[in-house]
């Protein structure tokens, strides 16, 4: 009887031993997933709000729009009006070069949990993580070659804000963009003059090859040339040809409001 005893002890710890090891188990392993399965929804979430800004900027710049907002929702994170991407476009006509050079200041989504970012400048997203960096939305140049001609559309934003904003934590947040200036830098038709153009980007080490690639692949697939190479943080794409080309600005404000 005592024998028996002693083995219904020993079956019961060993029992609520493994209980117990397969419950801890669980909610390490459980809990981490759940909590790296709830920030990549946030960060979707928040890729979201950022095409939502784009579109809204693009409603701005291109259809006259006065002002819009866009909410934010912040998981921990930090939003601000960062540091410029200087982007400079050079037109030759072959007598003269007119320089047009613009600071664009991007807005800033930043976990503080993660090494992760999201940005937007000059009608681009994009997110930086772990794995690098890439565009969620890509910049809205257009190089195009049909019947008439080559064509380069070059829109240059300028967001900019009035000293320096940063809105941390958590809740919610309203980043206001609003009309400032808006005009057209230049607009070369098709007089049977050629254009050199030449495209600057200054930014961190870190992105100008994203905007290298970027630039080249369009430039390729319209013209056949691959013009842009880096150093350092700057990318330039030297002279190529076109039949016309567009260069327009706008310069937008922006404020963040909590």
């Amino acid at each position: 009887m005592a024998d028996r005893g002693v083995s219904e002890v020993i079956g019961f710890v060993l029992i609520f031993s493994l209980i117990t090891l397969s419950v801890g188990t669980v909610y390490v392993v459980g809990f981490g997933g759940l909590q790296d399965a709830r920030d990549a929804e946030q960060l979707t979430n928040v890729e979201r709000a950022f095409d939502v800004l784009a579109d809204n900027i693009d409603d701005i710049a291109t259809h006259d729009a006065p002002n819009r907002a866009t909410e934010f929702r912040l998981y921990e994170a930090d939003i601000t009006v960062g540091e410029p991407t200087r982007f400079t476009v050079d037109v030759d006509n072959g007598t003269g070069t007119t320089s047009y050079s613009v600071n664009s200041y991007p807005i800033v989504y930043e976990a503080q949990t993660s090494p992760t970012t999201i940005r937007y400048v000059n009608g681009a997203v994009i997110r930086q993580d772990r794995n690098g960096e890439r565009f969620i939305d890509e910049p809205s140049f257009v190089f195009r070659a049909d019947a008439v001609g080559d064509t380069a559309i070059i829109p240059i934003i300028q967001t900019r804000s009035q000293g320096e904003q940063t809105v941390g934590g958590t809740g919610t947040v309203l980043v206001r963009t609003n009309s400032v200036l808006a005009e057209s830098l230049g607009t070369h038709n098709d007089d049977g003059t050629t254009y050199d153009v030449e495209i600057t980007v200054e930014t961190t080490e870190r992105r100008a090859g994203l905007w290298e690639e970027v630039l080249n692949r369009e430039l390729d697939a319209a013209y056949g040339v691959t013009p842009c190479s880096t150093s350092g943080g700057t990318v330039t794409c030297s002279p190529f040809t076109v039949d016309r080309v567009y260069v327009t600005t706008t310069r937008i404000d922006v404020s963040i409001d909590s």
